[in-house]
């Protein structure tokens, strides 16, 4: 449900955006809602996305230190990593990394300065204990962080 003097902007968003939701679905969802169901779901996905965060950040530890260092307590499912040489080329780092089989994002595509922070942002949601723990040791063992200035 939308506050009351909110919902023309949401009506307006809804046409804009894809037009009618059939009413059968919007019942379904509100039911989902008010029964705690959706609460509920959000309670257990914050606790298994923190698990995983945390997991991450032991996998950093062990395999990054000296390399990387992670920035964020919390960046929602994603882990963000700054180069402990700023001289690394992040965007060599995740082209590196993707032809490994692993994905990741440039932390200075996020900055629109001219120093930007040079890192890594890498994604968990969906990964299970074994992919995060063989993308740390990948990652540990690319040849862009062997070639530090």
């Amino acid at each position: 449900m939308v506050p009351e003097h909110l919902v023309g902007v949401f009506v307006e968003a809804k046409a804009f955006s894809g037009g009618e939701t059939p009413l059968l679905t919007q019942a379904v969802v509100a039911d989902f809602i008010e029964e705690g169901h959706f609460y509920r779901h959000l309670r257990r996905s914050r606790k298994l996305y923190q698990q995983k965060w945390e997991h991450m950040q032991r996998l950093c530890e062990k395999h990054l230190t000296g390399i990387m260092t992670p920035v964020a307590q919390s960046a929602g499912m994603h882990l963000a990593l700054v180069f402990n040489h700023q001289q690394i080329d992040d965007r060599k780092v995740c082209q590196e990394f993707a032809m490994k089989g692993f994905g990741g994002s440039p932390l200075s595509s996020y900055y629109h300065s001219s120093r930007p922070q040079k890192g890594l942002v890498l994604g968990f949601a969906n990964t299970s204990e074994s992919e995060r723990l063989e993308g740390m040791k990948v990652l540990s063992e690319l040849p862009s962080f062997f070639e530090r200035c």
